[in-house]
C-alpha cells in the first residue's frame, strides 16, 4: 500500500520560538510533516493540495470505526471495516510513532472531518472522527467537533486552513491563541455549523510565528521586479525574529547587541527600557551579589550528652545582611541569625536564641534558657557553607 500518494506541499517558513518554561534552545531540531491528499478516484477533494502548513498536517479524508479514526490515501480501497483497518492509517499508531520520537512538544492537525466516502459499504461507521485523548505534550487539533463534519470549502483552501493559514500570520501567538482564533473564525463563518476543537497536554507556552512565503533571491546579474517588496518583507521578519530570541534575556548584552543591528527597529524602545532595567539589576547584583532568599540548615550531631539535631529555615540578605529565623524570637526553640556578607563571600555570623528540648543541650538546660554563639562562613554563588566550633561543633549551609 502506498501511504501518502499525490501529496502536494505548500512551502511557507514555520517559526517555533521556544517556551518560556521547558525549554528548548533556538538550535533544536524542529520538524513539519504536511500531507495533502486530493486524488481520490471516486470523491476527489480540490483544496487539500493547498493545505500546506502544520508539524504533522493532514487535510483529506478520515473516518472513525469502532472508535478508532483513521487517515484514508487516494488509492485506498475500503469495503469493509477489516480493510479499513489494513488500507487506511491508524491515527493512534501515528501519535504513537510521534511519542516514541521523544519531541519536546508534538503538534497534529487533522482537517479529516469531511463526509465519510465509504459511508455506503460502512454501514456501522460513525459520522466524523472520535476524540482522542492528546499524550503529555501533546496537542491534537481537529477542524471540527468529534462526530461532525467539516465542508472542503468553495476557495482555494478549506474553511479551516484558511482560519489557520491567517492566525499562523498573527507574530508571537501561543499555539492554543492561534487554535482559539481558528475556533472563533470558523464558527462566525459557517454560522456555527462547524467548529473546531483540540485536545491538548502541552505543559509549557509554545510561541508560533509564521514569516511571509519565501521568496527565492534573485539569480545573478537579475533584478528585482518592479515595485517588490522582498526585501523589506525579509527585513521585518529577521528583526522580528531576532526580537523574538532575545526579548526574555537577563544579561544587557542582548538588548545592546539588538540596539546596535536596529537602532531604529519596531522594538527599540521596548529594548531600550530593557537594557536600562537589565543593567540596574546587574549593577545592583555586583553590588550586592548574595542578596535573595536562602534557605538555612543547621546541624550539631551527638555531643556529650547532648542529642543531635537538624534545624531547618529561611532567611534572606538585603545589601548583603543576613537575617534568619526560626521559631518565634523570643520564645523556647528559636534561634536568629544575623551577620555582613562581604562581596567576596566572607561572613561572619551571631547566633542568638532559646533553648528548646533539654535532651539537646549539653547541661540539660531548661527549655527557654537563652544561648549564643558565633560562626564562620564563605557564600560562593547559590551556596554557602559555616562552621561554629564554640563548645559545640555545628555545621551551616545554606542555599539559594
Amino acid at each position: 500500500m502506498r501511504l501518502f500518494p499525490s501529496i502536494a506541499i505548500g512551502v511557507w517558513i514555520l517559526v517555533l520560538a521556544a517556551p518560556v518554561s521547558a525549554q528548548g534552545t533556538p538550535e533544536e531540531p524542529r520538524i513539519a510533516l504536511m500531507i495533502g491528499n486530493s486524488a481520490y478516484p471516486e470523491v476527489p477533494l480540490r483544496n487539500p493540495v493547498n493545505d500546506g502548513v502544520g508539524f504533522f498536517y493532514y487535510a483529506g479524508h478520515g473516518l472513525q470505526v469502532r472508535g478508532r479514526n483513521y487517515l484514508v490515501p487516494v488509492d485506498a480501497e475500503i469495503d469493509s471495516e477489516a480493510t479499513t483497518r489494513v488500507a487506511a492509517v491508524d491515527v493512534d499508531l501515528l501519535l504513537e510513532q510521534m511519542a516514541e520520537a521523544k519531541n519536546r512538544v508534538n503538534v497534529v492537525v487533522l482537517d479529516a472531518c469531511r463526509n465519510n466516502p465509504f459511508e455506503r459499504r460502512l454501514r456501522g461507521a460513525s459520522r466524523g472522527l472520535a476524540a482522542v485523548d492528546a499524550a503529555r505534550g501533546t496537542l491534537i487539533a481537529y477542524a471540527t467537533a468529534p462526530g461532525s463534519v467539516a465542508a472542503d470549502g468553495d476557495g482555494d483552501n478549506g474553511l479551516y486552513t484558511e482560519e489557520l493559514l491567517q492566525a499562523l500570520r498573527v507574530p508571537g501567538l501561543k499555539v492554543e491563541e492561534v487554535f482559539k482564533r481558528v475556533r472563533l473564525g470558523v464558527t462566525g463563518r459557517s454560522k456555527g455549523a462547524q467548529t473546531p476543537w483540540e485536545s491538548s497536554s502541552l505543559t509549557g507556552d509554545l510561541i508560533v510565528n509564521v514569516t511571509a512565503n519565501v521568496i527565492a533571491a534573485p539569480a545573478p546579474g537579475a533584478s528585482a521586479a518592479p515595485g517588490s517588496t522582498a526585501a523589506p518583507a525579509v527585513t521585518a521578519d529577521r528583526e522580528a525574529l531576532f526580537w523574538i530570541s532575545i526579548k526574555d534575556a537577563t544579561e544587557p548584552a542582548a538588548f545592546e547587541a539588538y540596539l546596535k543591528q536596529y537602532p531604529e527597529g519596531t522594538f527599540a524602545p521596548l529594548a531600550r527600557q530593557r537594557l536600562a532595567a537589565r543593567t540596574d539589576a546587574a549593577v545592583a547584583s555586583r553590588a550586592a551579589p548574595f542578596d535573595g532568599v536562602w534557605a538555612v540548615a543547621i546541624d550539631c550531631p551527638a555531643h556529650g550528652r547532648a542529642a543531635g539535631y537538624v534545624l531547618k529555615f529561611s532567611g534572606h540578605v538585603k545589601d548583603g545582611v543576613l537575617l534568619a529565623q526560626h521559631g518565634v524570637e523570643g520564645r523556647p526553640n528559636s534561634l536568629t541569625l544575623t551577620g555582613k556578607i562581604q562581596p567576596d563571600g566572607n561572613a561572619t555570623i551571631a547566633a542568638r536564641g532559646m533553648t528548646g528540648d533539654p535532651r539537646h543541650t549539653l547541661n540539660n538546660e531548661t527549655a527557654g534558657t537563652p544561648y549564643g554563639y558565633r560562626a564562620t562562613a564563605r557564600f560562593e554563588g547559590s551556596r554557602g557553607s559555616g562552621s561554629k566550633t564554640e563548645i559545640r561543633p555545628c555545621s551551616l549551609i545554606f542555599t539559594r
